[in-house]
């Protein structure tokens, strides 16, 4: 930017230009050093910025950011200025490098012995299985759906408030490490009812897949999710099968394994109790209903009275919400992380023998 035009008139009728002679030099340059020694400066070619270029001029007025080209010897907290006013600016001081360094051939006497471990890959390898994956043999991974319904009485987030709580309780009793909650998964059951997502079945059991198989690679050796869902299990089998084939042992919660003569599997009076532990305040029991209707098959919950197929269910609920209570929900929950932990144990051992294939959610 030219300042020039912003000075006094009187100040710059005084003001110095610098120019260059015909032979490219410019003439009335100095370098002022370090002991205000004082020496004439060459200066081969002069240069202005032009927005965002920078072209060759002929002359260089006061208040011009200039560059010059072909000075030598000019040192930081030198001044360069005109003959005319040799006067130098305070000068800069620049502290002395604090830190020296050599880059040489290794001539110790152990260079070249050691061995196959010291490429970058394999370095890598090395520091990851041996420190964190090396400490733990099993990793948890909770999964429950942070959106699907749960009927009128209950969030969207009702099984990722549940996969996070048992999550946590088991950290307090097994030497596990616990991976993120995956919040989406298969749950075509509840998609008429609003605010519910589902992933397609070969979908997410290719992500469940994914998942386990990179870890794997990384040294983990087996991987358990705290499924606290049902209609997952027919992607988590699926998952399981292939990871087996590839010789990486993973197991899941199955709810439908335990024996019970309750009505209905669908925020009902279990689930509902689990909750008025884990998060009581988001629990409205006054919108609780009993909405138990037949199971007619191929189908999942829906809201159409006439559909010969499927779980007729006006609210969303599969089952008596309205006989729940915190008590209830106490035992559940500690009976449920019990089998967990004693599951788990059982998995961590060396003579583990996997669990039978569940030919049900295959088909």
């Amino acid at each position: 930017m030219l300042f020039q035009k912003y000075l006094p008139a009187h100040k710059r009728e005084n003001s110095i230009v610098i120019s260059i002679s015909r032979k490219g030099t410019a003439f009335g340059i100095v370098c002022i050093a370090e002991h205000h020694e004082i020496v004439p400066l060459t200066v081969s070619k002069l240069q202005v910025y032009d927005g965002p270029s920078i072209v060759d001029v002929d002359q260089v007025p006061t208040g011009e950011i200039v560059v010059l080209s072909g000075t030598s010897d000019v040192q930081i907290g030198d001044t360069i200025c005109h003959s005319a006013n040799p006067k130098a600016l305070p000068r800069v001081e620049v502290d002395e490098p604090t830190v020296a360094m050599q880059f040489m051939g290794n001539s110790s006497p152990l260079s070249g012995q050691d061995g196959q471990w010291v490429q970058t890959r394999r370095i890598f390898e090395r520091i990851k299985k041996e420190a964190l994956f090396k400490e733990y043999r099993v990793a948890i991974i909770p999964l429950g759906a942070r959106l699907k319904e749960h009927g009128l009485h209950m969030p969207l987030n009702t099984d990722w408030l549940q996969a996070e709580y048992i999550r946590d309780r088991l950290l307090e009793r097994c030497k596990v490490l616990a991976l993120p909650t995956l919040q989406y998964g298969y749950y075509p059951a509840f998609l008429e009812y609003p605010g519910s997502v589902s992933i397609g079945r070969e979908t997410f059991t290719a992500v469940i897949c994914d998942i386990c198989e990179s870890l794997a690679s990384q040294g983990l050796e087996r991987f358990y999710f705290i499924n606290v869902g049902i209609s997952t299990n027919w992607a988590l089998e699926p998952a399981r099968s292939q990871l087996a084939e590839k010789n990486i042992l993973m197991e899941y919660t199955d709810q439908l394994c335990n024996d019970t003569n309750e009505e209905g599997t669908h925020a009902n009076e279990s689930e509902t109790s689990k909750m008025l532990v884990i998060a009581p305040e988001l629990v409205v029991m006054e919108k609780a209903k009993k909405d138990f209707q037949p199971d007619l098959g191929n189908g999942g919950l829906h809201r159409d009275p006439d559909r010969k197929s499927g779980i007729y269910s006006e609210t969303g609920v599969w089952g008596d919400p309205t006989l729940a209570s915190k008590a209830k929900g106490e035992l559940l929950l500690e009976s449920l992380v019990s089998d967990i932990e004693i599951f788990i144990t059982k998995f961590m051992k060396d003579n583990y023998s996997p669990e039978p294939p569940r030919g049900k959610y295959l088909k």
